[in-house]
């Protein structure tokens, strides 16, 4: 039996691997700003607000793991609210792992991050403001390897995507809400927005999986381990156009695919790039160590 605490178990992956670590007889703890009325109750449940300094709480004694899932999640919520989502990935996240770096024994960690790091990373332009979310999960990923190396921690990074599976998923979400959509006969509406962008979906059954792997293996060694991990089929992308067709035939509907109406091409404004500033020094070396000791003198 291991004793686990949870970051953001009020989520749905969160609640989902809650339920499947009490199953085979672990010890769970959680962390979240609000108990989620569905959370299992032998859950020992803490409220907090990881990014608030003053009511971080400490952690339970003797951690085997912590598996954190707590923070912003959608890159549309950290759009229309970018301070409050880099508080609670960069700040909330360094708060966890200090307190974790200055625990004894020394806990493994399992992080949860996304896959728009990657994008972020494959980017040839410059980060805008619709790169918060994945600027905040890239910092928080650096922020967990430097405390890692230096508190001796074993940590696993998993950058999850687009997934689905549970019924508790958030509303809101493209895939399950084409299907209640597509099961209602009603139309699955393409928004402008999505055209053009490549989803690659995950089953919540291949995450938990792959986080009880992750358990496993840190569990198996005492000495320090970094390790990244990609939880997503790359050969498997599709549009949301291509997945309202998929949902339309294994459902048998009869919900038409409404496509938004195209849109004028307008010149594009020019990508600004960042000006390298030329520095030519006026005063050398030496002459400075002179002007320094005509100071003293």
């Amino acid at each position: 039996m291991a004793r686990i605490l949870i970051t953001g178990i009020g989520g749905f992956i969160g609640r989902v691997l809650a339920r499947a670590l009490l199953a085979r007889g672990d010890e769970v703890h959680g962390i979240d700003r609000i108990r989620h009325p569905s959370l299992p109750e032998p859950v020992c449940f803490v409220q907090a607000d990881l990014a608030r300094e003053e009511t971080c709480p400490d952690l339970p004694g003797n951690l085997d793991g912590i598996i954190h899932l707590a923070g912003v999640s959608r890159a549309g919520d950290a759009c229309r609210a970018p301070v409050p989502a880099m508080n609670a990935n960069i700040q909330g996240s360094a708060n966890l792992l200090d307190r974790a770096a200055r625990a004894t024994p020394r806990p493994w960690l399992i992080l949860g991050s996304t896959r728009e790091v990657d994008r972020l990373l494959k980017k040839q332009t410059l980060p805008s403001l619709q790169d918060i979310y994945a600027l905040s999960k890239q910092t928080m990923e650096s922020i967990a390897i430097a405390f890692a190396r230096e508190g001796g921690n074993r940590l696993l990074i998993l950058r999850l995507s687009d997934v689905y599976g549970s019924p508790e998923e958030p509303e809101g979400k493209l895939l399950p809400t084409f299907i209640r959509r597509a099961r209602d006969n009603q139309p699955l509406l393409i928004h402008p927005g999505s055209l053009g962008v490549f989803f690659h979906f995950t089953h919540i059954d291949d995450v938990l999986r792959v986080v009880l792997e992750g358990i496993d293996r840190l569990s198996a060694t005492t000495t320090p381990l970094l390790a990244l991990q990609r939880v997503w089929d790359e050969s498997q992308p599709i549009d949301s156009t291509h997945l309202a067709r998929l949902i339309q035939t294994i459902g048998t509907s009869a919900s038409p695919i409404t496509l938004p109406p195209p849109v004028v091409s307008r010149s594009s404004a020019i990508e600004p790039s960042i000006e390298e500033i030329p520095f030519i020094p006026t005063i050398t070396l030496a002459e400075g160590i002179r002007r320094q000791f005509a100071r003293f003198c």
